[in-house]
């Protein structure tokens, strides 16, 4: 399952589920660029989903939420082009 939302503050969000001995993962690019699909995206920042999930919906919400809350971490000026992969293992901000 894929899917590209954006632009959220001028960053898109290209996320995709992949499954695993029976359950998901999710995982997310943030991109600069509209990316025509999840694969080719051009890539500012990678996130994973900390848990698995039996459904795959739920895995895919999951990681485009935690993406979500990495956008204004990417668009600070400290950090624009020098964040090229990051594994987020973060609690989801409240």
């Amino acid at each position: 399952m894929e899917k590209i939302t954006g632009p959220w503050e001028g960053i898109y969000i290209a996320a995709y589920t992949a499954e695993l001995g029976g359950r998901f993962y999710g995982y997310a690019k943030l991109s600069t660029v509209r990316p025509e699909d999840v694969w080719t995206a051009e890539v500012t920042l990678k996130v994973t989903a900390r848990s698995s999930y039996a459904d795959e919906e739920a895995a895919l919400r999951a990681v485009h939420d935690l993406a979500l809350q990495w956008v204004s971490e990417v668009q600070t000026p400290q950090n624009k082009g020098i964040l090229s992969r990051l594994i987020a293992r973060v609690p989801p901000r409240h």
